[in-house]
């Protein structure tokens, strides 16, 4: 285990990695709650205030249901993001066919095109 470094003079603390501040004492489903928490932060660019990373006393007092739910709750978080990308992709293309639709000639106009084409194989047909 590397050493921690030291608390700068200002008592403003800088987090050492998340496996390095681990107590030995923490089971391995705790450990893995503050990760799979830290990367979700990470991932979805949240705040501290937005999600919080919990220390190792936070995650020592965690009940049985609470280390389930954290872990879905980051799960929910990430699903509801990606969806939310999906969807953003999705209008923004809508959008470019509805863009490229309008300019489209209209029905009449195309219908002018046909005719004034077909203007020449329709006589031939009469006079057959």
């Amino acid at each position: 285990m590397e050493h921690l470094r030291p608390l700068p003079a200002s008592g403003v603390s800088v987090r050492a990695p998340l496996r390095q501040s681990a107590t030995p004492d923490l089971p391995e489903n705790h450990l893995n709650i503050r990760d799979f928490v830290h990367e979700t932060r990470q991932r979805l660019n949240f705040t501290s205030l937005s999600l919080r990373i919990l220390d190792d006393h936070q995650l020592t007092g965690l009940s049985d249901g609470e280390t389930i739910l954290l872990p879905l709750s980051c799960s929910a978080l990430n699903a509801l993001t990606s969806m939310t990308r999906q969807l953003d992709t999705i209008t923004t293309q809508l959008g470019n066919i509805e863009s490229r639709i309008a300019t489209l000639p209209t029905f009449p106009a195309v219908e002018k095109v046909f005719k004034t084409a077909l203007a020449p194989i329709n006589t031939s047909l009469r006079d057959l």
